[in-house]
């Protein structure tokens, strides 16, 4: 054989093994790929046969759509009672009726405030009913107690009050005065309550529109309360109170004397209430002293007998001290008008007022702090505002003349008490700001708290 037929030879035996390779690679993965399609025909035929509904089981799946109970939440709106706000609900005549008559067992109807939530729970309407019935409603009256009215197993509805279990927690705010106190104490934590009570407490010494500069400090400690279900909490009571005024301190302090009510006291346990409030509405502004001045509408110089506080329409306005109305309504250039009798000698009158507070008439008792009115524009005004006097023996005095009647002091065993208080509320304070100096075994249970919330 010659050369070039041996090199032929060679080469035609490298293309068949190379062909006969080629051809059983080819063969392997047409297999492979038989095989795989094979295997997810029958996973795809399974899953068909799992998801196809038993005999029966169509009317079940439907069934599920609709479910046995619904809860909804109600809202009561201003003017509701319990017949109108179930009736929105579409609930029938005669199961509100049946449902009253159980709840007054232990609330009145009457209680009902736009401030309640409730919740019901009922079956919706089906071929055995057209109409929904009601099994459960639930008044939420605060964060401590709901009133429970449930179906028993003879239909009838049962009233029951549930309580609660609270949690108890102090907190504290304290910084300086910026832009305002009631804006500065919002962003450190304080609730606009708290804040409210502080302001009523100070306001007999202190004048809110022109006592603050920038740069004063306040410090408050109060208390929350918060359920130990829904975490849901709410501000209690103002504990602690301080305004450092120009370099001044002045401290209150909440304390509950025997067989009396909750009071604020200064550190050396006087009564920080006073005869008569400085500023019988909150935030306002002097905007018209007590003197002869130039009337903005008349236009000529007369004796303006009174202090005007500018606020925005609706504003409330405060008794300035207890006591008895001795007039209410319009009356000449002051428009709407309310004249409180303090005693024998003093009574304020507040004027220009959009309207009243409910239920006030000639010999209402009102006390001091009390929301009797709303700031506005009625009689001879040129804008919202409260015209405020203070009358001694009928006559119109200016206010600032008046020196306030001097406060109750504590003495004996009370006053005694009232240090042992005031030296657990600095405390308390201290504690908060510095955690570590807290007893080890109250530092404990804080701690198991915060791991467990749920539990007290």
């Amino acid at each position: 054989m010659s050369p070039l037929q041996s090199i032929m030879q060679r080469s035609t035996l490298r293309l068949l093994g190379g062909a006969f390779l080629i051809i059983i690679a080819c063969t392997i993965a047409l297999w492979d790929y038989t095989t795989q399609q094979i295997e997810q025909w029958q996973l795809t035929t399974q899953q068909d046969e799992d998801c196809k509904p038993c005999e029966g089981e169509e009317s079940q799946a439907s069934a599920v759509e609709t479910p046995e109970f619904i809860d909804e939440t109600l809202d009561v709106k201003r003017g509701d009672n319990f017949t109108s706000v179930l009736y929105r609900a579409e609930i029938s005549k005669d199961q509100t009726l049946s449902l009253i008559k159980a709840l007054k067992t232990i609330f009145s109807p009457r209680d009902l405030r736009t401030d309640h939530k409730l919740f019901i729970t009922y079956r919706p309407p089906s071929e055995k009913s057209a109409t929904k019935d009601l099994t459960r409603l639930v008044i939420k009256l605060s964060l401590e107690k709901d009133v429970v009215v449930e179906q028993d197993e003879a239909g009838l509805y049962q009233a029951r009050l549930e309580t609660k279990e609270l949690i108890h927690e102090y907190r504290h705010a304290e910084g300086k005065i910026e832009s305002s106190l009631y804006v500065d104490a919002i962003k450190q934590g304080a609730h606009p309550k708290i804040i409210h009570n502080m302001i009523q407490a100070f306001s007999y010494d202190v004048d809110f529109q022109r006592s603050f500069q920038a740069g004063d400090d306040y410090c408050l400690l109060f208390d929350f309360h918060k359920n130990a279900e829904s975490l849901e909490e709410e501000p209690g009571d103002l504990i602690y109170a301080c305004l450092t005024l120009q370099g001044k301190k002045i401290h209150i302090y909440r304390h509950t004397p025997k067989g009396s009510v909750a009071q604020y006291f200064n550190e050396k346990g006087e009564a920080v209430k006073k005869g008569l409030l400085r500023t019988p509405v909150d935030g306002a502004r002097i905007s018209g002293v007590f003197g002869k001045r130039r009337h903005p509408v008349l236009g000529f110089t007369k004796m303006h007998k009174g202090i005007d506080f500018a606020a925005p329409r609706g504003t409330p306005v405060m008794a300035a001290g207890s006591g008895k109305i001795v007039r209410i309504g319009r009356f000449s250039t002051y428009g709407n008008y309310i004249r409180v009798r303090h005693n024998s000698k003093y009574s304020t009158a507040y004027a220009h007022l959009c309207r009243y507070a409910k239920g006030l008439k000639v010999g209402s008792s009102v006390r001091q702090g009390q929301v009797i009115g709303y700031v506005g524009c009625t009689g001879r005004a040129t804008g919202n505002h409260l015209h405020y006097e203070l009358l001694a023996n009928g006559k119109q005095i200016n206010p600032k003349h008046i020196k306030m009647m001097p406060a109750a002091k504590l003495k004996g065993a009370e006053l005694q008490r009232f240090m042992a208080n005031k030296e657990l509320v600095e405390k308390r304070l201290q504690n908060l700001r510095d955690p570590l100096t807290e007893a080890p075994e109250i530092l404990a249970k804080k701690i198991l708290r915060l791991a467990n919330p749920l539990k007290r």
